[in-house]
């Protein structure tokens, strides 16, 4: 990953945040009636935004599961991702670890 630029959202197209937004949207809506799997929302997404859509579900994933006080790992989310280990990491590690989430 590290040829991949961790841009923000402020260098996204219009069209690219309009779709990360309905994935993210689908993704806690099916949270309501269980937990689906990130990897899910993955299946024929391009490439070049995989994992932009990765992050941005990552974040999310983190989030609801803070609110059914579950404790995500950090290295879960590395084993699950390996081919995104440093996206992963880059993303999720100050997030968890600064807020007493386990980090392994």
């Amino acid at each position: 990953m590290s040829d991949q630029p961790y841009e923000s959202r402020d260098a996204w197209s219009l069209s690219l945040l309009k779709h990360v937004d309905e994935i993210c949207d689908r993704y806690e809506n099916a949270w309501k009636d269980e937990k689906p799997r990130i990897e899910d929302y993955l299946c024929g997404i391009p490439e070049s935004e995989r994992w932009i859509i990765l992050r941005e579900l990552l974040l999310l994933d983190v989030a609801l599961h803070r609110q059914s006080n579950d404790r995500p790992k950090l290295n879960e989310y590395q084993q699950r991702f390996p081919e995104y280990a440093e996206l992963v990491e880059v993303v999720l590690r100050k997030r968890l670890v600064s807020s007493g989430y386990e980090s392994q």
